[in-house]
């Protein structure tokens, strides 16, 4: 019998949505990644720029992981990575069935 053959993922879409409060703790308890896809999830988010009191001019960094559901694979570039309520800013993969994104 002969394995299917993994299928390229070439674009991906996420939605960052948050619950910043200027003056206040952000946690990853107040952020929400989410995607439509059912060909990849959203595995891990971490706030990269940890501040105690965020003020009107602080901006959030997250990374975000996604992970390829089985039978697929990341093949990405800059241009098919769309960030619905941020900003993409950089990318590392892992293999190819993780890949993160730095957002802003």
């Amino acid at each position: 019998m002969q394995a299917l053959a993994a299928k390229k993922l070439t674009e991906v879409s996420i939605t960052v949505s948050h619950d910043f409060k200027v003056g206040g703790h952000v946690s990853t308890n107040d952020v929400e990644v989410t995607t439509k896809s059912n060909r990849y999830s959203v595995s891990d988010i971490e706030i990269m720029n940890e501040i105690d009191d965020w003020g009107n001019s602080d901006t959030p960094v997250l990374e975000v992981t996604l992970e390829a559901e089985d039978g697929y694979y990341f093949s990405l570039v800059k241009s098919t990575i769309k960030v619905n309520g941020g900003t993409y800013i950089s990318g590392t993969r892992k293999g190819t069935s993780s890949v993160t994104l730095k957002i802003q």
